[in-house]
């Protein structure tokens, strides 16, 4: 058995719609983001949208950042306790007022990315998620673009730019293959090997809207 065999924190019972958009490097998660958003506001204008990214803009995504693109690693504790800080930010600060306020929260990573980075790391990914539990809410939807490890770590190489902390060949292919053992009940898990981007938008927007078919503008009875 995997061990990324991961339960689930209850959900976030408000009014709004929380979409996770998971997956390694490479697997253009960034740009499915940004193509969901723009479908968004071509078919349901009557959705109010908030598309946001982790690590987020808090003190500590911002610490994250900075010393990824120096090419510096906190120590693994340290950076576990920094994600979660700065998750809790991001959640305090704008997806629960999103949610509450009944918008359709669109983000890139979420806790997931702890379990799988840090599990890559050597913790244990049930210790991750259960640290993430104590505060974290149930999207309503995850949906996971996978990529072959292999795959993964060459298209990091074609995207071309330097090369920070998170983004050397190991940890781009070991990350890549835990994710491929991920299970967890709620994730919707595309494999985006040899897709196009466009393929990849219509894939996700098929499982969007099977779950909410007002979001194709359809009236629901």
């Amino acid at each position: 058995m995997s061990k990324f065999v991961i339960g689930e924190p209850r959900h976030h019972g408000l009014k709004g719609r929380f979409i996770v958009i998971e997956g390694p490097d490479g697997a253009g998660k960034s740009t499915q983001v940004r193509r969901l958003k723009d479908r968004l506001g071509e078919r349901a204008p009557q959705v109010e949208i908030c598309a946001t990214a982790e690590p987020w803009m808090s003190y500590w995504g911002k610490e994250i950042r900075q010393k990824a693109a120096r090419g510096e690693r906190m120590s693994p504790e340290a950076e576990m306790y920094t994600f979660l800080a700065d998750r809790q930010e991001h959640l305090d600060q704008l997806i629960l007022p999103s949610l509450k306020a009944g918008d359709l929260v669109l983000t890139d990573r979420y806790y997931l990315s702890s379990v799988v980075y840090q599990g890559v790391k050597g913790f244990d990914p049930v210790r991750v998620r259960r640290l993430n539990e104590r505060f974290v809410p149930r999207p309503d939807l995850t949906l996971l673009l996978c990529l072959q490890p292999e795959e993964a770590w060459a298209r990091v190489q074609r995207r071309g730019g330097m090369q920070d902390a998170f983004h050397k060949k190991e940890t781009v292919e070991d990350v890549a293959r835990a994710y491929l053992e991920l299970d967890c009940a709620s994730i919707s898990r595309v494999m985006v090997d040899g897709m196009s981007v466009e393929q990849v938008t219509d894939e996700l927007w098929t499982r969007m809207t099977q779950r909410w078919p007002d979001l194709n503008g359809l009236e629901v009875k």
